[in-house]
């Protein structure tokens, strides 16, 4: 009888945290947790999906590449889901990244993979979800999903990674590393994307909000009636139709990765709550596109300067340096269709979980996320009604119950990957990453749901665990940003250098120990945040 490989952890309350390793390899290589995306625990439907292996490999199998590591299986104990952190190693990359260019070379370049062959299939599997009926299996939505999802990494993570990390490893060795890890987020600035698009949407709103006197009335005073209101509003009827394309178009995409987050078409309030901070913004687009194309010109030529005397390893540069132009486009192409994807596949379940309501067999359509296939798919097979509500409340039990804990940041059966004991934080201090260069002094805001984005007030930093796409009009009102995760391209990172602002990313604890009202100093450059004085007020 096979023995299972078990760790045991212990999470930030001091729970126990078991980890059932799926094989022995995975079991001595290290382990992040995702907290980027899902910093709460999966519930089981969304977890079963994640651990539907077959599905998952099969976009990279059509597409005669290999996943990139972190997909090379995945670890979610209580939910808590684990990608491989552990880089591929001397036998794994060679394959990993020839495949890689074979798939670049017929797409016409690293930078064509994503237009010419990864958005067109996961465009085409999210029309599918969408369009799906109730009766669709749930292995089927599943396989939809992971079709979107994982082709959005093929046009980002694989055909992009043998650019990047040749390209880092050249600037590592001209610059020290912060400085070239700076440097190679600045290059791949640029290009125009899906992310700025939609901001440009919601700031088209704001500019007919305030120049329309009863519709900026209705929309700075906000509330939960001012739909109601504007709809009812005689010369509002031109914004509600704007508004209602944009929910049209950007309805389907989620708050954040996980099924949990309600899509705009479900809350179109979260949209109007942004229509009322940008009409508070700075007005910086035009600003903005200016700056970055700035910096990006400006990183070139510190690189080259580097470089000169050397021609070939300035040709080098420059062919690296040129697959990475549109490397934002690409990475907030991946964030709309991964949101659009969850935010899809979220829609498909409630219709599922809808229908077991109406049966009497749960009591709200969201119950279906704490079910599995085989309790999910007979019912619309045509089998007895079962009556699954003791086992949902059972389960949302179980898994509300690890809500707002923290497990451990990364997790192996092998003590010498696991990080080392940490010297006591300085507690003025929260120490980070670089995201975007710069250096402000202002009060923070902490904000823990996108759902209270309209409490930001302008020149604020914001202070939040991750942001998505849908959080980036809030980078035109504050004056910096500090997230608890994300890394040099994550979406914080991306979107503040796109509005010249300065950032600190993978701040690890930042919500936690800085406070609303806290005056800090935010560091982009050195990757820090410190906190100058406490807020004391009511």
């Amino acid at each position: 009888m096979k023995t299972a490989l078990v760790s045991h952890f212990r999470t930030a309350r001091g729970r126990e945290l078991v980890v059932e390793w799926d094989t022995p390899a995975h079991s001595q290589k290290a382990w992040r947790w995702n907290q980027d995306h899902y910093p709460d625990p999966l519930t089981p439907l969304f977890a079963w999906v994640h651990g539907d292996v077959r599905s998952q490999d099969a976009p990279y199998a059509d597409a005669g590449v290999e996943p990139p590591a972190p997909f090379r299986g995945r670890q979610v104990p209580a939910g808590f889901q684990y990608v491989r952190l552990t880089p591929l190693d001397a036998e794994e990359s060679p394959s990993f990244i020839a495949r890689a260019r074979e798939l670049g070379a017929r797409c016409g370049g690293a930078g064509r993979v994503w237009d010419t062959f990864a958005q067109p299939r996961a465009e085409a599997a999210v029309r599918a979800l969408q369009a799906a009926s109730p009766g669709t299996p749930v292995a089927e939505l599943s396989r939809l999903y992971h079709e979107a999802f994982h082709n959005t990494h093929i046009g980002g993570m694989v055909a992009l990674g043998p650019v990047v990390g040749p390209l880092q490893g050249m600037l590592e060795t001209l610059f020290e590393s912060n400085e070239a890890g700076l440097l190679v987020q600045e290059i791949g600035q640029g290009s125009d994307s899906a992310t700025m698009e939609s901001n440009r949407a919601i700031a088209r709103l704001a500019d007919m909000a305030r120049a329309a006197p009863a519709v900026r009335r209705i929309v700075t005073a906000g509330g939960s009636q001012a739909l109601q209101s504007l709809r009812r509003e005689a010369a509002a009827t031109a914004f509600m139709a704007a508004f209602d394309a944009f929910i049209a178009e950007y309805g389907w995409r989620a708050g954040g990765w996980d099924i949990t987050n309600p899509t705009l078409r479900e809350s179109p309030a979260d949209a109007l709550n942004l229509v009322r901070q940008a009409m508070v913004a700075r007005d910086g687009d035009s600003a903005s596109r200016t700056e970055v194309v700035r910096r990006r010109t400006a990183a070139l030529q510190r690189v080259e300067a580097r470089l000169a005397g050397d021609p070939a390893r300035v040709a080098a540069f420059r062919a690296l340096a040129g697959e990475l132009e549109n490397y934002v486009a690409v990475r907030e192409g991946r964030a709309l269709w991964q949101l659009l994807a969850t935010g899809s596949l979220r829609i498909a379940l409630l219709n599922k979980g809808d229908a077991l309501r109406s049966a009497g067999t749960i009591d709200a359509a969201d119950d279906i996320f704490f079910l599995l296939p085989a309790e999910i798919d007979p019912f619309f097979a045509g089998a007895e009604r079962t009556d699954l509500r003791s086992l949902v409340a059972e389960r949302r039990s179980a898994w509300t119950s690890w809500l707002g804990d923290k497990p451990p940041a990364i997790i192996s059966a092998d003590p010498g990957l696991m990080p080392g004991p940490v010297a006591p934080p300085n507690e003025a201090v929260v120490q980070g990453l670089p995201g975007s260069r710069g250096r402000v002094t202002a009060k923070a805001r902490v904000l823990l749901d996108f759902a209270d984005c309209d409490e930001l007030e302008p020149g604020e930093v914001l202070v939040c665990v991750m942001t998505s796409p849908p959080w980036t009009p809030l980078f035109a009102v504050a004056s910096a940003i500090v997230t608890d995760s994300g890394a040099a391209f994550s979406h914080p990172a991306i979107a503040a250098r796109e509005f010249g602002i300065p950032a600190v990313v993978g701040a690890t604890e930042a919500t936690v120990r800085i406070q609303t009202g806290d005056t800090v100093t935010v560091d982009g450059d050195a990757g820090f945040v410190r906190i100058e004085t406490r807020h004391h007020g009511g």
